[in-house]
């Protein structure tokens, strides 16, 4: 490989280098922050071994100090006539602050690289906490935006169309007209597409720790769950999805961080709907009359609620 090879090569990888290092940032940064910390436990803990030999050293000097006050003091009141040169109670104060400030910076040479490792591995943490944070308030601000479109599409094609076309399309259902061959009598069919639910729904199955091999138990717990999130969002003025997830034995989600349900007088339901009771679903109808133990949950969330609380 010739040099201008070598050089566009070298060029690329640092091309791709640097937004790959920039996306892994805050995954970077806590890993150093965890072998940092570790690192500086580590150097801490030998530090403490060292620290006996530090200490008993500065308390040998300060023993040395009084003892020598005490003797120039025996000796001062004394019936000697010999001349004794008199320690004051001044000069042993300061060479005691000597002795103190010698093994304050004795110990700070123990404990300082480990401390000064374990400050720096803190501030690691603070920061990919603070990319992660940035990155969280970008996303829910696009969030809004797309919704916002969204809704402002909807209600265009409303204005255009009609409530009732908006629902059709909204919930996958459509109208189809049939002719008996025998009668030549024809009438309007309504079809459901089963896969048009919202990326919220989730299945309330024996998958789930709540789920019973009865009925009547599946249909009372999930009413009262969902009659729990209402009193919630009337009391607390906010559910987000995570929260019914967990009441209803369901993993959270990263979208159910965000979104969910806000009490507000400017739009959305003001009330939590399991989608039980959906007309338009088969499986809906037969777990609400007894002849299904499962459903698909479909939640009418009000969208992000992120900004909004």
């Amino acid at each position: 490989m010739d040099l201008g090879n070598l050089k566009r090569v070298a060029t690329q990888v640092a091309g791709r280098s640097l937004p790959l290092g920039k996306k892994y940032s805050p995954e970077i940064l806590i890993s150093v922050g965890v072998v940092g910390v570790i690192a500086g436990t580590v150097l801490v803990a030998r530090a403490t071994l060292k620290l006996e030999p530090v200490v008993d050293k500065m308390q040998d000097r300060l023993r040395t100090i009084n003892e020598l006050r005490e003797a120039t003091e025996s000796l001062a009141h004394s019936a000697t006539t010999q001349e004794v040169e008199p320690y004051t109670r001044e000069e042993s104060v300061r060479d005691k602050t000597a002795v103190y400030v010698r093994g304050a910076y004795d110990i700070t040479k123990l404990y300082g690289p480990g401390a000064t490792l374990i400050l720096v591995s803190l501030g690691c943490f603070l920061a990919a906490h603070g990319i992660m944070r940035n990155r969280n308030v970008a996303l829910v601000a696009a969030y809004n935006v797309l919704e916002k479109s969204f809704a402002a599409y909807r209600k265009r094609f409303v204005e255009e169309f009609g409530p009732e076309k908006d629902e059709e399309y909204r919930s996958g259902t459509y109208t189809v007209e049939t002719t008996d061959f025998e009668t030549g009598e024809k009438t309007l069919q309504k079809i459901v597409d089963p896969n048009a639910y919202s990326q919220y729904a989730k299945f309330f199955d024996e998958g789930n720790v709540h789920w019973q091999n009865v009925n009547d138990y599946n249909l009372v717990f999930l009413r009262a769950q969902q009659q729990f999130a209402n009193d919630l969002l009337i009391a607390r003025g906010h559910v987000f999805l995570n929260d019914v997830y967990d009441s209803i034995g369901i993993e959270r989600t990263p979208a159910g961080a965000v979104v969910g349900w806000v009490v507000s007088k400017d739009g959305g339901d003001n009330f939590v709907d399991f989608g039980m009771y959906n007309p338009d679903s088969e499986r809906a109808r037969a777990f609400i009359n007894g002849d299904e133990r499962s459903i698909f949950l479909d939640f009418n969330v009000d969208g992000v609620i992120y900004d909004l609380i």
